[in-house]
């Protein structure tokens, strides 16, 4: 994704190249939602046997859907810090959704606080944008699809790059 978008914006004008940009970030949320969705089987060595499983043998749906519940349990201060708010194969789990883990946690207006930081920091951001930084922000966006980013350090620190290169 990030090579078709370098290479958009190489060959092609700025408003094609934004456009461009769009299609390969929905396509890149695509696949994360297929791979949440189902699993595929791949063998290169033999390629007419690649298939798809759906639901997720992983147990992803359950721990989604029990993170629904807790949720709707708790909407306004979550379950708690440290807590598990998803279900796995009945195991305590994490949602594996950024947006719903947060807000399973520590509620709805946390998620609100967290969603508001993030306009405020692009918002107020730098011109010329830092490519480097927000390009980093928005892999970690992606990435919060199928993952809790909320815990990872290095999405914190990107965030902090972000709020430092802010007008001043």
């Amino acid at each position: 994704m990030a090579m078709g978008i370098r290479a958009a914006y190489r060959h092609l004008g700025p408003a094609a190249a934004r456009r461009a940009a769009v299609v390969l970030v929905a396509a890149a949320v695509g696949v994360l939602a297929a791979l949440s969705v189902g699993r595929p089987h791949l063998d290169p060595t033999s390629p007419s046997t690649i298939s798809y499983e759906v639901p997720d043998p992983g147990g992803r749906r359950e721990a989604f859907d029990t993170g629904l519940d807790t949720l709707a349990d708790h909407p306004l201060t979550g379950k708690g810090p440290g807590t598990y708010v998803s279900l796995n194969r009945r195991a305590p789990f994490r949602a594996h959704f950024t947006g719903l883990n947060v807000a399973a946690t520590m509620g709805l207006p946390a998620l609100a606080a967290l969603l508001r930081l993030v306009v405020v920091l692009w918002r107020e951001r730098h011109r010329p944008t830092s490519i480097a930084t927000w390009s980093g922000l928005i892999g970690l966006a992606i990435d919060g699809l199928a993952q809790d980013i909320e815990h990872f350090r290095h999405g914190w620190v990107m965030v902090g790059l972000a709020d430092a290169e802010r007008k001043a």
